[in-house]
C-alpha cells in the first residue's frame, strides 16, 4: 500500500497507537540488524580473545556514498576480478 493510501485508510489515533507499540517493542529493519548483530557480537566474543563491541557488528548507512573516481572503480574490479 503507498503512503498516501495508508494516510487516507489509518485514523490519528490508530497512527498513535503504533507509535507508542513501536517504542515498547521496535520493529523493522533496524531492528533485525540488531539482533544479527548481537548474535555475531556473541559469536565472535566465544571464539576470540579480543572484547568485540556490538557497534562494531551494526551496519552504518551514510546519507551520502562516496563518489569514486573511474580510476578506483577501475581498480576495484582488477581486484576483485584477479584470479589466483
Amino acid at each position: 500500500m503507498t503512503v498516501s493510501e495508508l494516510l487516507n485508510r489509518m485514523t490519528s489515533k490508530e497512527l498513535s497507537e503504533w507509535m507508542a507499540y513501536y517504542k515498547v517493542n521496535p520493529f523493522g529493519e533496524w531492528r533485525a540488524d540488531f539482533r544479527n548483530a548481537l548474535l555475531c557480537q556473541v559469536n565472535a566474543n566465544l571464539h576470540s580473545k579480543k572484547n568485540y563491541n556490538l557497534k562494531e557488528f551494526m551496519p552504518t548507512f551514510s546519507r551520502f556514498k562516496k563518489i569514486m573516481s573511474w580510476q578506483m572503480m577501475k581498480e576495484l574490479l582488477k581486484a576483485t576480478c584477479k584470479h589466483t
